[in-house]
């Protein structure tokens, strides 16, 4: 009896490789390495079990731990894949990491600062977003410099040909009231390189 119950527990954690993985399931199905030689599956393959709302395709090689019920290996379920070939390094306590092979990564860094590197794009919205970003403070300067140029232009303009006051306020009151909108509409929060 003893003996039985210390195989059982002897058998209810595995540490090993994935092999194979099935992400067309509602329920991810892996094919994973335990003990040499030895390739744990159930009839489909393992269930991998991923907390809500994060989820991921390992690639082969990445490591496992996987569970077997009662200490049965033919009742297993993998809770838990990572793989340190990938996995980015030097982050602070409390820091979240959601990252890939490619060196993409999203950082929810100390301060609230949310930082998003890629070497390749951005989408908001939907993985068919095709407008562009504006770079609001280099915009800004364009438009303050266009602006403060109109300003000037009107200034001498009516120097020179007869513009009733009235247009002429009225014109560069506009010119203001735009120069103070463009300001404001630039995001402090969000920031480009």
């Amino acid at each position: 009896m003893d003996r039985r119950l210390a195989t059982q527990v002897a058998n209810i954690v595995a540490r090993g490789t994935v092999q194979l993985v099935n992400d067309a399931k509602m329920m991810q199905l892996v094919q994973v390495g335990a003990l040499a030689d030895e390739t744990v599956e159930g009839a489909e393959g393992i269930e991998h079990f991923e907390s809500y709302g994060f989820s991921s395709v390992p690639f082969a090689g990445a490591e496992h731990v996987t569970l077997f019920i009662d200490g049965d290996r033919s009742n297993p379920i993998t809770v838990m894949v990572a793989d340190r070939r990938h996995r980015p390094t030097g982050g602070v306590a409390g820091e979240v990491c959601i990252y890939t092979d490619e060196g993409d990564v999203i950082r929810l860094g100390r301060g609230h600062i949310i930082s998003l590197a890629t070497s390749g794009e951005v989408r908001i919205g939907s993985a068919s977003a095709s407008q562009g970003a504006v770079k609001g403070t280099q915009r800004n300067t364009a438009e303050q410099t266009f602006l403060t140029a109109m300003s000037t232009f009107v200034a001498a303009i009516t120097d020179i040909v007869a513009v009733p006051t009235a247009a002429k306020a009225a014109f560069t009151a506009a010119i203001s009231a735009f120069a103070s909108a463009a300001a404001g509409a630039v995001s402090t929060k969000v920031k480009l390189e």
